[in-house]
């Protein structure tokens, strides 16, 4: 965040948590979206793929119990 900001918002009056909610927040917000995003849409593909590795699991498993319990 630019001091120069900051410096702006307090010769406009602005004090304390005014400043904090209005200036630096979004600023920092916007400087940190991207990596967020980026981090988020890994995770978003890590769940897909433990979920189908687990339906494949699930599914393995049943088709054993099935093979296993047959009645002849």
């Amino acid at each position: 965040m630019p001091r120069s900001e900051i410096e702006a918002a307090k010769s406009l009056g602005l004090q304390g948590w005014t400043i904090l909610l209005l200036i630096i927040i979004p600023g920092a917000f916007r400087i940190s979206f991207p990596t967020f995003g980026g981090q988020n849409i890994m995770l978003l593909n890590s769940i897909v793929l433990i979920s189908t590795i687990t339906v494949m699991d699930l599914l393995g498993t049943a088709n054993y119990i099935r093979i296993q319990t047959r009645v002849y």
